[in-house]
């Protein structure tokens, strides 16, 4: 039987006209593990590279790339974390640090605790805002955060 030869993984060298189209590749939110604080104290810090607003099960939703220098992290802000990212002007580009605050019960129910976190912003950021408007209250007198995006940071497709 013949050996097997070992695959050998090569990274080319990339041409400069290509250096926008690497970059924007490196913001790319697949494959990112997202950030889910399991118990208070928990805490994520770095870079925000990316927002964009999607479309989900319960509506619209933004998600941001956060990268921690080390690692990328996708985070889902939940209604409250949204109002203070929206309070905060927070831009793209910027350094913050969030830490999960733990629970409190909210309006949807004993089974949907709303989840509390503390924002601080280490460094301004100079891209487009990650929260353009504010969260509105909803029918039933529920709060929902419905995020706009620009033009720049709306997902296409």
């Amino acid at each position: 039987m013949a050996q097997r030869q070992e695959t050998k993984y090569v990274t080319p060298k990339i041409p400069a006209k290509y250096a926008k189209a690497v970059a924007s590749a490196k913001k790319s939110t697949v494959g990112a593990p997202l950030w889910a604080p399991k118990k208070e104290g928990d805490a994520i810090a770095g870079k925000i590279v990316s927002a964009s607003v999607r479309d989900g099960r319960d509506g619209t939703y933004v998600q941001m790339l956060i990268d921690s220098g080390e690692e990328s992290f996708l985070l889902r802000p939940s209604s409250i974390l949204q109002r203070e990212l929206f309070d905060h002007k927070v831009c793209v580009g910027a350094e913050v640090a969030i830490v999960f605050r733990g629970t409190t019960p909210s309006s949807f129910g004993p089974g949907r605790p709303a989840k509390l976190f503390a924002l601080s912003v280490v460094k301004a950021g100079t891209g487009d805002l990650v929260i353009e408007t504010a969260p509105v209250p909803r029918k039933g007198g529920k709060s929902k955060a419905i995020p706009k995006a620009s033009k720049k940071a709306k997902r296409k497709g």
